[in-house]
């Protein structure tokens, strides 16, 4: 049976079939022989849900926090809740070195009692030493190393007073300082905060920025924490203190002549979160959104009701240099970053083109970049794209959002409703006594380079998922998708008699979903009479064959 699967799999993956004849996409070229290619885009960052610049703009027009919510976050509401402080991670060090600004710190190592750790003016080395944490004061004397626990090792302080961290050049005011070993580095995380201690220490936008924009802020903020309360990042913490989630910078947002215009907003909002229907909503935002937010599902994969694409002019707001960009970059920059990024040298670039799957603002994460050059071409997504360039060039010279186009080329315009995508389901059958191998071809008109993904359901649950992105021979003619859309790849489906359903997703609107078909696996023995027969019918054959001896 394994080797008929096996058969059955290379035959699917390399068998040539006539090309299907689709229409190639729609693309806009830019130009032949460019020697440099200047890209003009908007925004900083995802563009989903509230820009910040915009929230600012929006307060200096005289709306209020309510009001700039209400219009990033479509329908939702402004609830009050009780909610627990978060537990953040900040770093992940081999060693640390902890200064104490005010206040007497205590150490208390795991399973072990409090005690005088650091007074004011101390410096202290914190290191990892196999799964213990050892300690040596290094300024203003240098005193010996000793080991300060077997495990993890937590750190109090007088509560207001500051400590300074140096993985992380912050220093904190509020919580405990936890340093756990692990995988050779000490896991550095801060805990026991109340939920507005924790917001004090949020950075991310200055404190001097209108009022009604920063409590919009805090109750975003707010929400977006305790929707990781509820759906932590680890098991050990609840959320980052980078723009992996959130930018918590500790003590320095509420020090200076306006930091007191941050804490006020903090205290103003206190509690309150952002609900649709009655459940706290992902409040996700983003610096600027160059004139207008992003349908979440464009940009990731989940169609959230109130993460609606909107037209925002008030990102234009004062100070927000990144509302509007450009960047060139040179034909030989491009291929060198290409060829660094493992996608072949194309020689030297002679054409972009950008087209297919655009968002409604205009963002081209799903679209499709094709880069032309003297030896080839090669084809991604406007968000690898993004990534290629960031990779290499100079921070300075990065593309801040995927809301970019070419200069001098038409502007793109916001795809229409995405179609399915389309594909073929060429095996499903049972491999071995717990799994089934499934196999085929899928790929979405909408971004034809990039590879689809395949869901499989078993008895309705899903039970596995895969990239389609396999070389297939029969698909080498067809001019819309290319050669690289097959899977195949093996679900975990034990039952004795199962039904497997596979699904092309959609990379624009998870509503438009293909099933590629629904197979039912029975690994039953046939029934008794029916062997019996065949015993039966073997044995009368057996009797004419001695006959005719």
């Amino acid at each position: 049976m394994r080797q008929q699967i096996r058969r059955a799999i290379a035959v699917a993956l390399g068998v040539a079939v006539v090309s299907t004849g689709l229409v190639a996409p729609f693309g806009e070229e830019f130009a032949a022989a460019q020697t440099s290619f200047t890209f003009v885009g908007g925004g900083y960052g995802h563009g989903v849900g509230m820009s910040q610049y915009g929230a600012r703009g929006r307060a200096d027009a005289g709306q209020s926090a309510a009001q700039i919510l209400g219009a990033y976050y479509q329908g939702t509401a402004i609830t009050g809740a009780s909610l627990a402080g978060p537990k953040v991670k900040l770093d992940d060090a081999t060693s640390v070195e902890v200064s104490v600004n005010s206040g007497a710190m205590y150490g208390v190592p795991a399973g072990g009692s409090q005690f005088l750790f650091a007074l004011p003016g101390d410096h202290v080395v914190l290191r990892v030493s196999g799964s213990s944490v050892t300690a040596q004061q290094v300024s203003p004397i240098v005193g010996s190393l000793v080991t300060v626990s077997t495990g993890a090792f937590a750190i109090h302080w007088d509560q207001g007073a500051a400590f300074s961290v140096s993985t992380t050049g912050r220093s904190y005011q509020w919580g405990e300082f936890g340093l756990q070993p692990k995988g050779g580095s000490l896991q550095l995380t801060l805990d026991s905060m109340t939920m507005e201690q924790y917001l004090y220490g949020l950075g991310e936008v200055p404190s001097s920025w209108p009022t009604e924009a920063l409590r919009a802020q805090a109750i975003a903020g707010r929400t977006y924490a305790a929707y990781r309360l509820a759906h932590p990042q680890s098991s050990e913490f609840d959320l980052y203190a980078s723009v992996l989630d959130q930018a918590f910078v500790g003590s320095s947002q509420t020090s200076g002549p306006t930091g007191a215009n941050w804490t006020h907003a903090v205290d103003d909002t206190a509690g309150q979160v952002l609900t649709y229907n009655g459940t706290t909503i992902q409040a996700f935002y983003s610096s600027s959104n160059g004139g207008s937010s992003e349908n979440s599902e464009y940009v990731w994969a989940t169609a959230l009701p109130y993460l609606r694409a909107v037209d925002d002019p008030w990102d234009q707001a004062t100070g927000n240099a990144r509302f509007s960009w450009s960047q060139t970059y040179s034909d030989t920059e491009l291929q060198s970053w290409i060829a660094a990024s493992g996608r072949g040298n194309i020689g030297s670039v002679t054409s972009v083109s950008l087209g297919g799957n655009v968002g409604a603002s205009g963002r081209v994460d799903k679209a499709t970049v094709t880069v032309t050059g003297t030896s080839g071409s090669v084809s991604m997504t406007g968000n690898q794209f993004r990534s290629v360039v960031n990779a290499s060039a100079s921070s300075s010279r990065d593309l801040l959002s995927t809301k970019f186009g070419l200069s001098g080329a038409a502007p793109l315009t916001p795809s229409a409703t995405p179609t399915s995508p389309v594909g073929h389901s060429d095996l499903v059958a049972a491999f071995g006594k717990t799994y089934a191998v499934v196999v085929g071809w899928a790929g979405d008109a909408n971004a034809p380079s990039s590879p689809v993904t395949i869901h499989a359901y078993v008895d309705g649950r899903l039970a596995g998922a895969a990239t389609a992105d396999r070389h297939r021979t029969d698909l080498e003619g067809n001019t819309t998708f290319g050669p690289n859309h097959g899977y195949a790849f093996p679900v975990k489906a034990s039952a004795t008699v199962t039904t497997v359903c596979l699904y092309a997703i959609n990379l624009g609107d998870p509503s438009a979903n293909t099933q590629l078909g629904c197979t039912k696996i029975d690994r039953r023995p046939p029934p008794k009479h029916k062997r019996k027969a065949k015993k039966a019918a073997k044995k009368v054959v057996t009797r004419k064959v001695a006959a005719k001896h």
